[in-house]
């Protein structure tokens, strides 16, 4: 797999050390774009680019991508996405081995499941979606599209979120 990330900030850091561990040997990042940055600001080998000419190289080039926008930022994240499955690109799912996803009815593409993140029984997650580090979505709920569960944060059984809630 040859992987693109949109966003170089703290998430990009987070996501890239989550790829190395979910496909080890398989997925090879090519390229961080990020338009508002002029130098990542963090430690890598992993290229920055910032032009519309070197995004449009990053989407020949890649099979995957990983929106690496957080926070509140859920319609973000979801129309980043889109824009690049047009490219032709496939969003890449990360759910870390200490994070538990139970029997759910339904899972979209492009989630990011962080350690200890728990979705119980019957869940529908929907696309693009961050449950992050120690949260708790208890069986039968609904979650939206470019829903961001913040970390600690627990949802009781059978609630209905809405797209790009936070």
């Amino acid at each position: 797999m040859k992987v693109m990330l949109w966003g170089g900030r703290s998430k990009a850091r987070i996501l890239m050390e989550m790829i190395a561990e979910i496909y080890p040997g398989q997925a090879e990042i090519i390229g961080i774009f990020d338009k508002t940055l002029k130098d990542i600001p963090f430690n890598t080998n992993v290229k920055l680019h910032a032009k519309k000419a070197e995004l449009e190289f990053l989407c020949e080039e890649a099979t995957h991508f990983v929106v690496c926008i957080g926070g509140e930022h859920g319609y973000a994240r979801f129309k980043t996405s889109e824009k690049l499955k047009e490219k032709g690109i496939r969003p890449l799912s990360l759910v870390s081995e200490y994070g538990l996803l139970d029997n759910l009815d339904s899972c979209g593409e492009g989630i990011q499941v962080m350690p200890g993140a728990i979705a119980h029984k019957f869940t529908s997650i929907g696309r693009q979606c961050i449950l992050n580090t120690n949260s708790t979505v208890d069986h039968e709920c609904k979650l939206g599209d470019g829903v961001h569960v913040m970390g600690g944060a627990s949802i009781a059984g059978r609630v209905e979120i809405g797209d790009f809630s936070t």
